[in-house]
């Protein structure tokens, strides 16, 4: 991860630094002290950072391959399922067209085989109602041809960059830096996950929100109930009223059909 004139300058500014601790180093003050530390990262740096990388790299290259490899079988899916969704479409549509034309009546048939009065009859309910021909309507696709472009272009694309770095860092020696890098891997996977996730999420059909059914409101009829209580009911003083009435009425007539008898 270094090479010779590396290892030999960071040895020759050890030893430095070691001799001016032990002797005037002793006393210095804080900021000195800092200044010596950040000239040793200096040199220790570069090389610390490649061995790192060199570590974590084989990794992530893996994750990202195998995500790649995932990607390719999704996109075939994909394109299956589009395939199927038009096939289903077009046989659909055939199927329409088909029990349209069927429907129809047969211009080439005699005039003398129709019946005048049909038309007066009454259509049948039951046939009218449901057809058995009728053609099934088609599903509307998972995925469309949109979807597959933008999907299968993230994935060429990407498959294409890291055959490319990976052919430049194997050219390349352990000590020198890295055009390669595990950071560079780490955000090629985000994005291809970031763009088959959103595809994904955008396909999910999330249940419409149905509300609970509304109970029937009450107040109408707890209102005709208030309105109904609150009117009088008939007293037993008009009822006693109206008996005698028709009483009087009863004795007026019986007293006329005895006078008429006694003339």
């Amino acid at each position: 991860m270094s090479t010779p004139s590396e290892r030999s300058q960071i040895e020759a500014r050890l030893q430095e630094t070691s001799d001016w601790l032990y002797g005037d180093g002793a006393r210095a003050d804080m900021e000195t002290l800092k200044a010596r530390q950040k000239d040793l990262e200096r040199l220790v740096g570069p090389i610390a950072a490649r061995k790192e990388d060199a570590s974590l790299r084989p990794d992530q290259i893996r994750q990202l391959q195998d995500a790649l490899n995932q990607t390719s079988t999704f996109v075939k899916m994909m394109r299956e399922t589009i395939l199927q969704a038009e096939a289903a479409a077009s046989s659909a549509s055939a199927a329409a067209e088909s029990s349209s034309s069927s429907s129809l009546p047969d211009a080439s048939a005699p005039s003398s085989e129709i019946d005048p009065l049909a038309e007066l009859e009454e259509p049948d309910s039951t046939s009218t109602s449901s057809s058995p021909n009728a053609a099934p309507t088609p599903e509307t696709p998972l995925y469309t041809h949109e979807d597959l472009d933008q999907l299968s272009a993230v994935h060429e694309s990407i498959s294409t960059w890291l055959s490319a770095k990976l052919a430049e860092q194997d050219k390349l020696a352990p000590h020198e830096d890295a055009v390669l890098t595990a950071l560079d891997v780490n955000a090629k996977a985000a994005e291809l996950n970031n763009v088959v996730m959103e595809m994904v999420q955008r396909k999910i059909k999330l249940p419409t929100a149905q509300g609970k059914p509304r109970k029937p409101s009450s107040t109408k009829s707890k209102k005709t109930k208030t309105k109904s209580a609150k009117e009088p009911a008939p007293s037993d003083k008009d009822a006693s009223a109206e008996k005698a009435n028709s009483k009087t009425q009863a004795e007026e007539k019986s007293k006329a059909q005895r006078t008429r008898d006694e003339l």
